[in-house]
């Protein structure tokens, strides 16, 4: 009987024994770099433009407008301190090696303040105000999972009787996170890209003239 006790005993030390020197599983580092963190705020940027608020209103029928925020570069003038050299003449006396005593003009630079007027720029936000055919917009409206819907220019336009805040852009492919604290149903006017101006084409360029042959 003790024997077989001794047998089941070490039987189970046998099987424990590999379970008891395997290695416990590290976990894996949670922690981030700079790197990733900055990686990971950008993803949470929003990826396009975000739209513009403005003030528009249907001024009579079929014409838009609309109030812009455009920078313009005004100057702007201020006294400031400046340094100016100023030269003037010292006469002298300097002793010669035979002892005579001659004068000698020397010029001595001297620097003073003085006030001068200079013009800055300055870039500064200004209102103004463009008109827009109302033919060539398309129009939107915010709904309430932060999308832009698209509504008739009909609509738009009774939305537009009055003065009202709207948001407009050259497009309405915009990131949602940017619509997200926008009121519910909100107009978006999407007026047409401005026409660029192409520089003209150049001339056609005549060909050479054939360069006469040395005679062999």
């Amino acid at each position: 009987m003790k024997l077989n006790r001794m047998l089941l005993a070490l039987t189970a030390v046998w099987f424990t024994m590999p379970a008891l020197a395997a290695p416990v599983p590290v976990p894996a580092s949670t922690a981030r770099g700079p790197i990733s963190e900055a990686l990971r705020l950008r993803e949470m940027l929003p990826r396009t433009a975000p739209l513009t608020v403005t003030p528009a209103v249907m001024a009579k029928e079929g014409v838009i407008v609309m109030e812009r925020r455009v920078l313009v570069t005004v100057p702007i003038q201020r006294e400031v301190s400046v340094n100016v050299p100023v030269t003037r003449q010292v006469i002298e006396k300097v002793v010669q090696a035979d002892g005579k005593v001659v004068e000698r003009v020397r010029p001595i630079t001297e620097y003073v303040t003085q006030k001068q007027t200079v013009t800055e720029w300055s870039s500064q936000a200004r209102a103004e105000t463009i008109t827009l055919m109302a033919n060539g917009c398309k129009y939107f409206v915010v709904t309430k999972d932060g999308k832009l819907e698209a509504i008739n220019a009909d609509k738009a336009t009774a939305m537009l009787k009055k003065k009202t805040a709207v948001l407009t852009g050259d497009s309405a492919d915009v990131d949602p996170r940017t619509l997200e604290l926008v009121k519910p149903g909100t107009l978006c006017v999407i007026s047409p890209p401005a026409a660029s101006t192409a520089p003209p084409p150049l001339p056609d360029e005549k060909p050479l003239p054939d360069l006469p042959r040395r005679p062999e």
